[in-house]
């Protein structure tokens, strides 16, 4: 499961989002994110928090541009069933990344 916590702005918004789903694919794990909301010196950001399941298939998702508590029931079960149906990781040559 990644967590991740960010400031993305409402102008790039849909950018936030993309990568949040990327970042569930390329690991196939869960993603957990939460983005601020509000104002602050004059920006304005985007909210909508997501829950992203391990498949990039949207578990939840918070409200844009306001603060919100999301929940979310979770099956980690997912996770091992869609590594062993698209095994990525086998094809990791470690000794070939360098120090």
């Amino acid at each position: 499961m990644i967590h991740i916590v960010a400031q993305w702005p409402t102008a790039r918004k849909d950018h936030w989002k993309y990568l949040q789903y990327a970042r569930a694919i390329e690991n196939q794990c869960y993603v957990l994110s939460a983005n601020s909301s509000g104002t602050c010196n004059g920006t304005n950001f985007a909210g909508e928090s997501l829950v992203i399941d391990p498949f990039g298939e949207l578990v939840k998702a918070g409200p844009a541009e306001k603060e919100a508590t999301i929940t979310a029931t979770i099956d980690l079960m997912k996770v091992k069933e869609i590594r062993q149906n698209i095994p990525v990781f086998t094809s990791r040559v470690p000794h070939l990344y360098g120090e």
